[in-house]
Formats: C-alpha cells, structure tokens, sequence
C-alpha cells in the first residue's frame, strides 16, 4: 500500500476511503490476470463489509525484462572492468517500477544496478534503498558509474561494428 486517505476530522468516521497503490509483477500475462480479477476482489473484500468499491488499474509501467544475452555481455564486460566483489547477477528477480522498461520494449537490454549508498552501510542490502525517505547517496560513486556507463556504451558500439563489418 502506498496510499490510504479518509475524511478530514479526527472525532468522526468518514463516508469514504481511497486507497492507492502500485501493482508490480514479472510478466504481462500476471498483470493482464491482475487488471481482470482485481476489480472483482476489491467489491467482494468491501461487500463483505457492507460497503462498495470502485476500482481502477492504471498500468503506468511495463514489466521490465532484461535481454539474457545482453545481461551476460554486460556482466562480462563489467567483471573484467570492476573489482570482483562489486559485480553480480542477482539470483531472484527485482519486481521495480521502472520507465526504463519503455526502452526494453523497443530494443533488447539489460537494466544494471549500481550502488552510490553510504559507506557506512554494513551491506548494500542495509543501506536505505532509493525510494526511501532515509535514502543517502555518496556522490563520490557519480565518476565510477559514469565510467561504467561509458564502458557499456563503448562495448555496445564495438559490437554493432563487428555485426556490421561481418555482414558487410
């Protein structure tokens, strides 16, 4: 839940509620079954407390899904430019609301993390995470992911060559 509202005074029940959220999953067909069926569920939670529900899903965002071979290439690239303890795929997918995803839509890529927490935070998982109102970013990270950035980007221009001079 991201958002409950509900009357204006502390001394009386209100006559209505909204509640707000987001709705993240990890495929299309998840978020077409939850657009169905979340409506449905909603009235029958409220009719069984005597109330109604009126209910609207607004898709914001596409599900992200990285390229497999574009998140291996990125991978490979990044181990052999970082220290070996700062790169990893991650076992379990991230279920982020991302307009990245808009990208991925269009043209296979991968969406890679990268850390700019506190120093101070014992592990990266400890740290505040963006979205949280205690979120602290060490902007002496911006020249190492700037570089990572641009060696992705070089990597990506290198390749597009060799397609091209192989086909060519």
């Amino acid at each position: 839940m991201t958002q409950l509202a509900a009357g204006h005074v502390i001394n009386a029940i209100p006559d209505d509620a909204s509640l707000r959220a987001t709705v993240r999953t990890l495929s299309e067909s998840t978020t077409a079954q939850l657009e169905r069926d979340l409506p449905e569920l909603a009235s029958a939670v409220a009719r069984a407390h005597g109330a109604t529900a009126d209910t609207t899903f607004t898709r914001l965002y596409p599900v992200t899904v990285n390229d497999p071979e574009r998140t291996r290439r990125a991978y490979d690239v990044l181990s052999r430019v970082l220290p070996d303890d700062s790169v990893a795929l991650l076992d379990d997918p991230v279920m982020g609301s991302e307009d990245f995803s808009f990208v991925l839509e269009q043209v296979p890529g991968t969406f890679v993390f990268m850390g700019a927490g506190p120093a101070d935070a014992a592990t990266a998982e400890a740290a505040p995470t963006n979205h949280s109102p205690r979120a602290v970013f060490d902007d002496s990270m911006l020249d190492r992911e700037a570089a990572v950035l641009a060696v992705l980007a070089t990597d990506a221009l290198q390749q597009a060559r060799s397609a091209e001079t192989s086909i060519g």
